[in-house]
């Protein structure tokens, strides 16, 4: 595994910025089923800047391309960097791991799956992608780590970043495609104490829940947004987001998603799939 990346903070909160589901393509202006996917990106990058809020860690939990073209992943890089903020990352089932590993890194991007923040928190980033599927998996080589990092940090408060759902997310298309060794996850979890939250991206829409004893996130696309509880493939005319957590010394911590405000596209409402 890549090494840990150990973070210093001396402020007295922790800002974690998340950031999933770009969909970039090579061609900046092409369209994801209606979805100008680099300009929402672009407007999601110019709503976190007008925050004017300090954030330590920007956290991009996959699906960064739609095309896997060494392109998308730099108009990504060249619009991550205006926000001056250490980045880690995980692949989604749509990227292209080895242009991942070639192209994102450099003095604020860093490949490291464990971070270690103040020696109190840490982020654990498991790689769910299951090549030549939209399904996610986790190999033994993930599992080993998972287990291997949490029984080497039990007094740390840790936060489970991965790209595919662990638990089923109300929408039978979406579901068939989330994480499909769920179990297995939850059997080293359940080995070890400070779990606070797990996190995904994928499923394209806010959820603020539970999976079995830890609390569940899910985060919208800074793309198109999947409606929730659909059964069959639908678009939400919900806006392209990103989620925030404020991490405290004491482990509690608070969440909350934010949206871009304008619309400036038209979604394609009689799409089948992508």
């Amino acid at each position: 595994m890549d090494s840990i990346l150990n973070l210093s903070i001396s402020d007295e909160k922790i800002n974690i910025l998340q950031i999933t589901d770009t969909h970039l393509f090579a061609d900046k202006e092409e369209k994801l089923l209606g979805i100008p996917t680099f300009k929402t990106f672009h407007a999601v990058i110019n709503k976190i800047l007008a925050l004017g809020k300090k954030y330590h860690l920007i956290v991009c939990s996959g699906d960064i391309s739609q095309d896997q073209t060494e392109l998308s992943y730099t108009h990504f890089m060249q619009e991550i960097e205006k926000l001056e903020t250490p980045l880690v990352w995980i692949p989604g089932n749509h990227d292209e791991q080895s242009l991942m590993q070639k192209l994102l890194t450099n003095k604020t991007i860093f490949q490291s799956k464990t971070i270690v923040v103040n020696n109190n928190w840490q982020l654990v980033l498991l790689d769910s992608q299951f090549k030549g599927y939209p399904k996610g998996m986790l190999n033994d080589k993930q599992l080993d780590f998972l287990d291997n990092t949490l029984h080497e940090s039990k007094d740390k408060n840790t936060l489970i970043f991965i790209h595919h759902n662990p638990k089923e997310c109300g929408s039978a298309w979406l579901d068939e495609h989330k994480l499909q060794n769920s179990d297995a996850l939850a059997k080293i979890l359940e080995k070890h104490e400070g779990i606070k939250a797990v996190i995904c991206g994928h499923i394209h829409q806010e959820i603020n829940s539970s999976w079995l004893s830890w609390p569940f996130y899910s985060t919208p696309s800074t793309s198109i947004q999947f409606l929730p509880q659909s059964d069959q493939f639908s678009l939400d005319v919900n806006y392209p987001g990103f989620r925030e957590f404020e991490l405290n010394l004491n482990g509690s911590f608070s969440t909350k998603v934010t949206r871009i405000e304008t619309p400036f596209y038209q979604i394609d409402k009689e799409a089948k799939g992508y």
